[in-house]
């Protein structure tokens, strides 16, 4: 059962590697566009410099998960 769980485990850490490269190079795409680091898209945003369009929306859940994914991903123990 540890082999499988170990397995298992380890895929999801490459899912999670892979989501936030494309996740990144996502981003990176749309600072280039807008000619804003993604730091300051939600000030941009407070300050009319950018109107929320649903490509700035689709930014914006980028970033999101890119916080959660960049967070420390301890999860719960499996029962055995």
């Amino acid at each position: 059962m540890t082999l499988i769980a170990d397995k298992d485990d380890s895929a999801l850490e490459q899912n999670r590697r892979r989501l936030i490269q494309d996740f990144r190079r996502e981003a990176a795409q749309y600072e280039r566009r807008y000619e804003i680091p993604s730091s300051q898209v939600k000030t941009a945003l407070a300050e009319g410099r950018l109107q929320e369009t649903a490509e700035i929306a689709a930014w914006l859940l980028i970033l999101a998960a890119l916080v959660l994914l960049s967070r420390n991903h301890a999860r719960p123990s499996r029962p055995e």
